[in-house]
């Protein structure tokens, strides 16, 4: 369940100006147009009244680029409820309806506490999870600064008040696949089912000339799905996909994250890795791993482990004054560090 929680004050002193930039959970089937995803890098033109670094503060510093030669860093971070401004929903806005009811002021609190926390994980590549529109990742890449993090790829399901995936990177990408509309889960009682949200793939070159394809997803909630048998199907279907990939794009480094909702012996977790062909960031860190909630591992990293370098570490980034969340998040950021 969310976690209420104080933002810093730094947040709220870099309320300068408005910006508009809006989806449903997945307690319903949404709709399934193609959704239509490309490589892209932001529009010669800036959304409206876009947000602009002022060149920061001693609280939030200027962003850099710090990209290592021969390194790749790659983060998974499920950044919650990130909407705009625009009540979609059909049922209502803000209260206890799913859908919160953003102010100019409350919007851009948001889209800075999701920037914050994208500079303290520092990585070449971010998978990251629950991002309501396109143009609500286009104002926090805005506000970073389109030198630092050029390129992106959205997932859209097309459902109305959703919240989709997206892939946010310092590097080029060249090509982007999507899977949720190509693909059926049957379910134990005959009934078919897509992915609760996109299975998104970008491959990417980074400045240093390191090459990688890079997926993410957002498994269905417990909530949702109580007996975890859809999930289930949808880990079996990554895996599959995942498989496929790597036999068809041979020493190539293949990296798939995000929040899948389940535990770490769980075996719809245990369908992801515990092989020679897919290896987990979570393995590289000692004792039990937190990313949401007070004892809880809903959040991982996944790469092929042929592929990937023998000099490999991983961390769990959340805030130091409560160890389960980052930034305005219920959940941490899971990172790995590979060097070649």
């Amino acid at each position: 369940m969310p976690r209420q929680f104080r933002l810093p004050i730094s947040f709220f002193i870099a309320i300068l100006s408005g910006c508009a930039c809006t989806q449903q959970g997945d307690s319903h089937e949404p709709p399934i147009p193609e959704p239509q995803v490309q490589p892209q890098t932001p529009a010669d033109t800036p959304p409206e009244t876009p947000p602009q670094n002022p060149g920061g503060t001693p609280e939030t510093p200027p962003f850099e680029d710090t990209t290592l030669p021969n390194t790749l860093r790659i983060a998974t971070w499920n950044v919650h409820n990130y909407f705009d401004t625009v009540c979609d929903s059909a049922t209502g806005c803000g209260g206890s309806y799913y859908e919160p009811r953003e102010t100019d002021i409350t919007y851009r609190t948001k889209m800075l506490s999701v920037a914050d926390g994208i500079k303290r994980i520092d990585a070449d590549v971010l998978l990251l999870q629950e991002i309501e529109k396109e143009s609500c990742l286009i104002d926090v890449q805005n506000w970073i600064g389109t030198n630092i993090y050029p390129s992106y790829a959205f997932g859209e399901t097309g459902s109305t008040a959703g919240l989709d995936v997206a892939i946010l990177t310092r590097g080029t990408i060249t090509h982007v696949t999507t899977y949720r509309n190509k693909h059926w889960i049957t379910q134990p009682d005959g009934s078919q089912k897509r992915l609760a949200r996109e299975l998104l793939a970008a491959e990417i070159t980074l400045p240093n000339g390191i090459e990688l394809t890079a997926f993410t997803t957002h498994f269905v909630s417990k909530v949702s799905d109580t007996t975890g048998e859809r999930r289930l199907g949808e880990a079996k279907l990554v895996r599959e996909l995942l498989d496929k990939y790597i036999a068809e794009h041979p020493g190539r480094l293949v990296v798939f994250g995000g929040d899948l909702n389940d535990f770490p012996d769980s075996e719809q977790i245990q369908t992801l890795s515990g092989d020679e062909q897919l290896s987990s960031a979570i393995d590289m860190m000692q004792g039990p791993i937190t990313t949401w909630g007070d004892s809880v591992t809903f959040d991982y990293l996944f790469y092929s482990a042929e592929n990937a370098s023998k000099s490999a570490k991983a961390e769990v980034i959340c805030d130091e004054y409560r160890k389960n969340g980052l930034s305005s998040s219920d959940h941490c950021s899971v990172k790995a560090v590979f060097e070649f």
